[in-house]
C-alpha cells in the first residue's frame, strides 16, 4: 500500500471516470480514498468486498466511510479503480459506461441461503465490536491527552496497522 497524497487524488479521478462515484483523499488510518456511497450502502461490506479483490486495501476510517487504500504504485492506479468499479457494480448494481461495456459478459451470481446462525451471530458481533472500537479511538483522539498518553496511543495503533500490514501482505501472524 501506497503513502503518497497525490497517488490518492490521481486515485480518486480513475475511481471517478470507472465507478462514477465521487470520493474525497484520507489520511488516517491508511492513505486513501473514501467512497460517497449511497446512504442505503452497507460500508463494511463494500469495503470487505473492495478487499477481496486482492488489488489493494479496503477499509473503514475513523468516521466508518467506506475507504480504499492507495496502492504502492502509479501503475496499479488503473486496476484498482476496475476493481473498486466492480464492487459497486456487484454490490450495489451502480452502472457506468466502464461497466455497461462489460455487462453482457456479467454471469448471474448464484444464489446461497446462509442456514448457520452460529456464522451469522458471529459476524454480526464482530462488526458490532468494530464499530464500537472506531467509536472509542474518535473519542480518545479527541481528548487532549498528555504528550507520553497520545505517544502510547500513537504506538498501540502503529502495532495494530503493523499486524494488519503483515497478516495482508505475507498471510502470517506478525512477531
Amino acid at each position: 500500500m501506497g503513502e503518497d497524497r497525490a497517488l490518492a487524488e490521481q486515485l480518486r479521478a480513475h475511481i471517478v471516470a470507472h465507478a462514477d462515484v465521487a470520493s474525497e483523499v484520507v489520511l488516517r488510518p491508511l492513505v486513501g480514498v473514501a467512497l460517497q456511497l449511497p446512504e442505503w450502502a452497507n460500508a463494511a461490506e463494500v469495503a470487505r468486498a473492495i478487499d477481496a479483490e486482492q488489488v489493494t486495501a479496503g477499509f473503514l476510517d475513523f468516521g466508518g466511510r467506506c475507504c480504499v487504500a492507495v496502492p504502492a504504485a502509479g501503475e496499479h492506479l488503473e486496476q484498482t479503480a476496475h476493481a473498486v468499479a466492480k464492487v459497486l457494480h456487484g454490490l450495489l448494481e451502480i452502472h457506468t459506461p466502464y461497466i455497461n461495456r462489460y455487462a453482457d459478459a456479467c454471469d448471474e451470481p448464484e444464489l446461497r441461503a446462509v442456514d448457520d446462525v452460529a456464522a451469522i451471530e458471529a459476524v454480526c458481533e464482530l462488526l458490532s465490536a468494530n464499530s464500537a472500537l472506531i467509536r472509542q479511538i474518535q473519542a480518545v483522539r479527541a481528548l487532549a491527552l498528555a504528550p507520553e498518553l497520545r505517544a502510547l496511543l500513537d504506538e498501540s495503533l502503529q502495532l495494530v496497522m503493523d499486524e494488519i500490514h503483515a497478516r495482508r501482505t505475507t498471510g502470517r501472524v506478525a512477531t
